[in-house]
């Protein structure tokens, strides 16, 4: 495999918090107060032994120096009272910092003692929740220098501007959250979740507030020191320039936790009626539909929506089960339909890769344990929807209520899309035998998989081939893939080293792997009319000097472009660190999604975009300007490549796709198909999304040729 993506891995491992559990049924709960859903079964799981949850929860109402909250305390109580009485958290497992006890030092005392609590094992889930005022500042000059960004996001202690030992106290900048958030993630793992019902607008009163609510915002007052609380934490003992590379808490990108946020950047948080409306959302979808069945993602779409606020997930391990490291063995995303006045409209278009025709089973909870309440087929996509349509014309009305959203997944690709596979003779015969050819002529696996294959008659103009291996053993006669793909022709990397029994069971995962692997690769909008408003380069920014996770130096500005005819053809060392720069010549902004495509097995990784919103998302490339991916802050970590042992040449695609909506492509991603054991389960995906004025959508590719030194 020739990326290293180790930092965004997921991996499995036993329920940490539950102990030794058994399921106990509840009585019927009706819908929780704001949550579209018909009466739910509640299942909950019984905790036998003692949880090994720990969470710092932080609320404060009554600052000093700052426009009092009226729900932040209610609503850190009311957390802790989850944790306590719905998971059985024990009290000592929770730090619990109210007002006055929330200063400065008693909010960064809580987060030493959480990263050197002896109590905490590696993978052990840790909360961190915090209520209270958010806010942000453009950065000045030194800060930009030297921390690397335009802009600080913040938030408030109690004590904020009161005078201490001759100074006013300071607030608590991203800066200081990242780098606790790296050194805890360091020590006690990734199982982290951050909660903050607070916002980061700079923009801290609106005149348009309505009465009866409050927006838990407030305005940097005084300069926030480029090197403040450095001293504090094990990695902030660094250069300048390492400083400057410290990933904020609320990019997209971040691997060492998941974090929620009660809204988007550009908005703020609310409190209605003595409760935060972002907490109370949260807790009665959790308790109405289960804490572990949930996925981060799918709890974010099925929260209720807020009237002015967008909650946010960001986080590379949002498809993990909550306050969990275990991740589903089928990975399904749920999309929001929304049904209103007598139509049924998927909150996803042809930007996702819906296709006309494809089928999707309605769920009125974003589980799979859930009933299914129907199938539907997809009529033609428009960019960021989609009508849905009853699958049988005498199937049963939904009985909905207008307005009324359910929750939708993939069971079927549209047709016209398939993989087509040349089969050898020989091949053929011995994987379908009982075929009166040498394989099918009908469509394989379009019912059970995103999407299916189809035998082709003609090599040069299939996709793939599969042939008898010319030196296996007629015993045990194995088959060969070769991918029909120019650029893998051209480099030599067209057939996979790899093989597989010559048995149907064996060979078939392979090729439904291939099959989503070679639409989502190929696909583009022939019907765009500004193919070439996103232009994508590709440069080295830095290089290791050591082993240690920031043992590198970044290069100097301005960056080379690699980038030739769309190629990119580089010599892979192990200490070049690389960086993919997106440019957007529009006047409007847009979403952004970039996967990396492995010739070498059919997988496919999710290299930008890690966040879902519930509502209005913010848009990453803005208009008329820039992002870099791999420059350590907003865009992520730098890219890293490797070469097998022995391998002398290795052919990736590295692309992006993009739209005036949001794209949430969470179930692109497939890990190496020739590691996984034959099975029947089926991957399925795609994404909510939200209407625009203008609306379009595109791609742009690079090949990445990597060779040896």
């Amino acid at each position: 495999m020739s990326l290293l993506l180790s930092a965004l891995g997921s991996y499995v491992i036993g329920w940490p918090w539950f102990g030794s559990s058994k399921s106990i049924p509840k009585p019927t709960l009706g819908p929780a107060s704001g949550v579209n859903n018909d009466a739910t079964e509640v299942v909950v799981v019984e905790n036998t032994s003692e949880s090994t949850l720990y969470a710092l929860i932080i609320g404060i109402n009554d600052y000093p120096n700052l426009k009092p909250l009226g729900g932040a305390v209610a609503d850190a109580d009311q957390m802790a009272d989850f944790l306590m009485n719905d998971l059985l958290v024990p009290p000592d497992h929770i730090t619990n910092l109210r007002n006055e006890t929330a200063s400065r030092k008693g909010i960064l005392d809580a987060f030493q003692a959480l990263l050197h609590d002896p109590r905490i094992n590696k993978d052990d889930p840790i909360l961190i929740y915090y209520a209270g005022h958010g806010g942000a500042t453009k950065a000045p000059p030194e800060w930009k220098d030297k921390c690397g960004t335009n802009d600080i996001q913040v938030i408030f202690p109690f004590d904020y501007e009161q005078e201490v030992a001759g100074s006013k106290v300071n607030c608590i900048p991203d800066k200081t959250i990242a780098t606790w958030l790296n050194d805890l993630s360091q020590a006690k793992g990734d199982n982290i979740t951050v909660i903050f019902d607070s916002c980061h607008s700079a923009s801290a009163n609106r005149s348009d507030a309505p009465t009866r609510r409050e927006s838990r915002s407030a305005g940097v007052t005084f300069d926030i020191p480029w090197d403040i609380d450095e001293a504090l934490f094990t990695s902030t003992i660094l250069s300048a320039e390492d400083s400057r590379r410290t990933s904020p808490p609320l990019c997209t990108h971040q691997a060492s936790h998941i974090h929620f946020a009660a809204c988007g950047s550009e908005e703020l948080a609310w409190e209605e009626e003595g409760r935060g409306a972002f907490t109370s959302a949260l807790l009665k979808t959790i308790r109405a539909y289960g804490v572990d069945k949930l996925t981060y993602q799918n709890l974010m779409v099925s929260l209720p929506i807020l009237p002015k606020q967008s909650p946010h997930c960001y986080g590379a391990k949002k498809r993990r089960i909550l306050f969990n490291s275990r991740v589903p063995s089928r990975h399904v995303a749920f999309i929001p339909a929304k049904f209103e006045d007598d139509t049924l409209t998927l909150q996803a278009g042809a930007a996702s890769g819906v296709t006309f025709n494809s089928v999707w089973e309605l769920h009125k909870i974003p589980t799979l344990e859930s009933p299914s309440i129907g199938r539907f087929c997809a009529g033609t996509p428009s960019v960021s929807t989609t009508v849905l349509s009853p699958e049988k014309p005498n199937q049963n009305a939904l009985n909905l209520a207008s307005g009324t959203r359910v929750f939708a997944m993939q069971v079927q690709c549209g047709t016209g899309n398939e993989l087509k596979v040349w089969f050898s003779p020989e091949a053929g015969r011995l994987l379908f035998p009982s075929s009166a050819m040498d394989a099918p002529a009908e469509v394989i696996g379009s019912s059970e998989h995103e999407v299916g294959y189809v035998a082709h008659p003609y090599r040069d103009t299939a996709d793939i081939a599969v042939e008898l291996a010319p030196d296996s053993s007629f015993t045990k006669p194995e088959v060969i893939f070769h991918l029909c793909n120019s650029e893998a022709e051209k480099y030599g990397a067209a057939t996979l080293r790899y093989r597989k029994p010559a048995r149907r069971e064996e060979v078939e995962p392979i090729l439904f792997a291939a099959a989503k692997w070679n639409w989502h690769l190929q696909r583009t909008n022939e019907g765009s009319k500004a193919k070439d408003i996103v232009s994508m380069e590709m440069m080295k920014v830095a290089h290791r000097t050591g082993r240690g996770i920031r043992d590198r130096k970044y290069l100097e500005e301005p960056y080379e472009d690699l980038a030739s005819s769309g190629v990119v053809d580089f010599a892979v060392k192990r200490t070049d660190l690389y960086g993919v720069r997106l440019t957007n010549d529009s006047s409007v902004p847009l979403y952004v999604r970039m996967f990396y495509f492995d010739t070498t097995d059919f997988a496919i990784f999710d290299m930008y975009g890690h966040s879902v919103a519930n509502g209005r998302a913010d848009a990453e490339l803005p208009a008329h300007g820039q992002l870099m991916i791999g420059d350590d802050r907003e865009g992520g970590e730098p890219l890293p490549f490797s070469l097998d042992t022995g391998e002398k040449l290795n052919l990736g695609f590295m692309k992006v796709f993009w739209s005036t909506d949001p794209l949430q492509l969470d179930n692109l991603e497939q890990e190496d198909v020739f590691d996984q054991p034959p099975s029947k389960s089926d991957s399925r995906k795609f994404v909510k999304m939200k209407a625009r004025e203008i609306k379009d959508w595109g791609t742009v590719m690079l090949a990445l040729v990597q060779r040896a030194p």
